[in-house]
């Protein structure tokens, strides 16, 4: 079977697991790295602030062909700006040395459905994109296609009952012809994104 069709919210299940994961509901692995900027409020630039690479351990499983399972985990490490892994961070804005701790999550999950996104159960919160049907924003240049992943949401941590406002926004880059044939589980990708979170 081969095909791929973006504007049906079936297609647009079947490309998420392809590009993001895998179809078979295998593990997979995504590596993300970047910098961390600050910006006060008089100040007219931000500021390289941290470096951060991470890791994220994702499955997908096809309930149906109008609902998956996402099932994800993952970890990040800070790093000083000349990239040696941090245990201890001098903060050049308070002058204040703290100890660094590195974040693991808790194993979350999402099922993405054809008709929208339902979150698990222990997520306090707002997904700020979730359209019905689920539809995703995609670009297609030839063979080349981006997937974008819009995941702003806010949330309240029951750990300090603080709500925090996290604007991520991923980008996965693929091949069309990978996409499309349906006799491989996945197709290779590249991904960026950007966050935007108030200093807590």
């Amino acid at each position: 079977l081969q095909g791929f069709d973006i504007g049906l919210p079936t297609d647009n299940l079947y490309g998420l697991a392809k590009i993001a994961g895998s179809t078979d509901g295998s593990t997979t692995c995504t590596w993300l790295g970047g910098r961390i900027y600050s910006k006060l409020a008089d100040a007219k630039l931000a500021e390289p602030f941290l470096d951060w690479e991470g890791v994220q351990l994702k499955r997908f499983f096809f309930e149906s062909a109008t609902r998956i399972r996402y099932v994800f985990r993952g970890a990040i490490l800070f790093k000083g700006l000349g990239g040696e892994y941090l245990n201890e961070f001098e903060n050049p804005i308070t002058g204040q040395r703290n100890k660094v701790n590195n974040f693991f999550t808790q194993i979350g999950t999402y099922d993405f459905t054809t008709e929208g996104i339902v979150a698990s159960s222990r997520f306090n919160g707002f997904l700020a994109h979730n359209p019905s049907p689920l539809l995703f924003t995609w670009q297609v240049l030839g063979d080349d296609i981006w997937l974008e992943l819009d995941e702003r949401v806010r949330y309240t941590p029951k750990s300090t009952g603080k709500e925090i406002a996290d604007n991520a926004i991923f980008r996965f880059g693929s091949s069309l012809s990978d996409v499309k044939d349906r006799s491989n589980v996945l197709a290779s990708a590249c991904v960026s994104s950007s966050t935007q979170l108030p200093f807590y």
